[in-house]
């Protein structure tokens, strides 16, 4: 028998070549992780620009423009009176708007706080100024013997007493269509604004003129960019 001849039954075996096949075209997926980097990039770019402007953002400038105090009184352990302040607050920001909340100003005397009132909340455009006016009150405001008697001494020695004016706030810088975390806290101190009062009077005026406070921001406890709908 030959061993090489097929039998009727016998499965033959035929051997076939795969046709050719062409890699895949990966063009659009490369073209989309380009377009996707790109992207990043972009954004990382303006994020940056973003954060830098808002980091930089410049104190605003407060200035005290008049003061004065009537019905001044003072005597035992408390002192009452009216304070008037008229106030500048400019916004020097070449790119940021300006938005205040809470602001509160104090007049002290000899470091010991007297009495404060609040300035309603406002906002200012780039490169911006207001004017504000605010009163005061205190009565029979707590301030111990010692201060008391060293108020109506400096009166009659020297016509004319020191108070200090304070304001805090708190503050949101905005761009366009995006705006700051809030920052913590803006602090304004406006040291010996000098009044003059007469010795039988209980009544008086700034002597200076318009004064410049010393301002200081704190920088925010938390930072975000969300847009401003």
């Amino acid at each position: 028998m030959d061993p090489y001849r097929q039998h009727p039954g016998d499965t033959a075996m035929v051997h076939q070549t795969s046709p050719y096949q062409r890699p895949p075209n990966n063009g659009f997926a490369n073209c989309l992780c380009m377009l996707l980097l790109l992207a990043a990039v972009i954004g990382c770019i303006v994020c940056a620009i973003l954060f830098t402007i808002f980091l930089n953002a410049n104190s605003p400038l407060i200035m005290v423009d008049s003061f004065s105090v009537s019905g001044l009184k003072a005597d035992g352990s408390s002192i009452s009176g009216l304070w008037d302040v008229s106030l500048t607050i400019r916004n020097g920001n070449k790119h940021l708007h300006a938005y205040y909340d809470e602001v509160e100003v104090e007049i002290s005397y000899d470091s010991n706080t007297i009495g404060y009132a609040r300035i309603p909340r406002f906002d200012q455009s780039k490169k911006s100024q207001d004017f504000k006016t605010v009163r005061v009150a205190a009565a029979s405001s707590p301030l111990d013997s010692g201060r008391v008697s060293k108020l109506n001494s400096v009166i009659k020695s020297k016509g004319s007493v020191a108070f200090g004016v304070e304001i805090k706030a708190e503050v949101w810088f905005k761009l366009e269509k995006f705006w700051s975390g809030r920052m913590t806290l803006l602090e304004s101190e406006c040291k010996d604004l000098s009044i003059g009062i007469g010795s039988n009077s209980d009544k008086g005026d700034m002597s200076s003129g318009s004064k410049k406070c010393d301002v200081s921001l704190q920088r925010w406890r938390r930072y975000w960019w969300q847009r401003w709908w």
